[in-house]
């Protein structure tokens, strides 16, 4: 799937593979709309941006050293 707003839409298994969690977490996200995503029938269309931004509000900054 190509064109959605400029970006290319990626399937749940991409979405699991691209953020490093699993496929039953990324369908809860989504269900509990934490993250953005298309709902195409049954299937889950995510956005690399949407990933991509999810990952940087959920980072953790390091400690600085002692």
């Amino acid at each position: 799937m190509s064109d959605l707003n400029g970006s290319t839409g990626r399937d749940l298994k991409y979405a699991a593979a691209f953020t490093g969690l699993s496929v039953h977490t990324i369908r809860a996200l989504a269900r509990r709309k934490e993250l953005a995503h298309f709902k195409l029938g049954r299937r889950l269309i995510f956005r690399e941006a949407d990933l991509a931004a999810y990952m940087a509000a959920h980072r953790v900054e390091a400690r600085p050293a002692r």
